[in-house]
């Protein structure tokens, strides 16, 4: 991804769009044959929620100490000139949210164009996600309430709950400060490592759970197939429905319930 200038603009909400495009060629995909920038700036005035929806292409949101505004980059990728015209970035204050939205051009055939972010906020913003395709990495945020299409995810030093509804992809939790909740997998494994709080999977359809170092309860009421490795749960350990794969657990100080074979 090639890194772009923030706009420093001072207003509540902005969106700048670059009116060149540079030709991608070698072993770059077709659908990224043509490439241009996007940014915007938002100024935050208090606000604590950062809502992104997003099509195709990867999301990384990382949360900057004394940082007073939101700050987006944005390349976006398609295979014509026409087509990357047409990729749009908007973003702005509504109410007490700042909104960032990304807008693609649909495609009847062959590659689908794709924008991918970079987000910087406060520290102190909690992230709402709802997400079509391409990874996501989010950093160092107050929480995070994600709707994914497909991609892997990986949250991080994240100091307030989580809360996961993932269709496919890899799904990696590290080091939280306050209760994480899966609330529908369909493919993929789950890593969570480190949480202060509980940890809930709902239900997981597919993909090895394995889950380490949590201080509070770990409860998975609905798994698929898959394996199940569970270490160092200060709490309780809790599995109500299991398909298939099998399940251990290590260093759990609560009590332990899980289905009989």
């Amino acid at each position: 991804m090639k890194m772009i200038k923030y706009g420093l603009l001072a207003v509540a909400a902005a969106w700048i769009l670059s009116g060149c495009s540079v030709e991608v060629s070698g072993s770059i995909a077709d659908n990224c044959k043509f490439q241009q920038d996007r940014s915007a700036t938002v100024a935050v005035d208090g606000t604590k929620t950062l809502s992104v929806i997003a099509g195709a292409g990867s999301l990384r949101i990382e949360g900057r100490p004394g940082l007073g505004e939101v700050r987006v980059q944005g390349t976006a990728c398609a295979s014509s000139e026409n087509l990357v015209n047409r990729i749009d970035l908007r973003a702005e204050k509504v109410g007490d949210v700042v909104r960032v939205e990304t807008i693609l051009p649909s495609v009847s055939f062959g590659n689908s164009p794709t924008l991918d972010l970079i987000i910087e906020v406060p520290e102190s913003m909690a992230a709402r996600i709802d997400d079509a395709s391409g990874e996501i990495q989010v950093l160092r945020i107050a929480g995070v309430d994600v709707e994914d299409g497909s991609g892997s995810m990986e949250l991080v030093e994240i100091a307030g709950p989580i809360r996961i509804t993932d269709d496919s992809g890899d799904v990696e939790v590290r080091d939280v400060s306050g209760n994480v909740v899966v609330k529908d997998d369909g493919s993929g494994s789950i890593r969570i490592d480190g949480v202060k709080g509980d940890v809930q999977i709902d239900r997981d359809n597919s993909g090895d759970i394995d889950i380490t170092d949590v201080t509070g309860n770990v409860i998975i009421d609905e798994d698929g197939s898959g394996s199940i490795d569970v270490d160092t749960v200060q709490g309780d350990f809790t599995v109500r429905r299991d398909g298939s794969g099998s399940i251990q657990y290590r260093n759990v100080s609560g009590h332990t319930s899980i289905p009989k074979d």
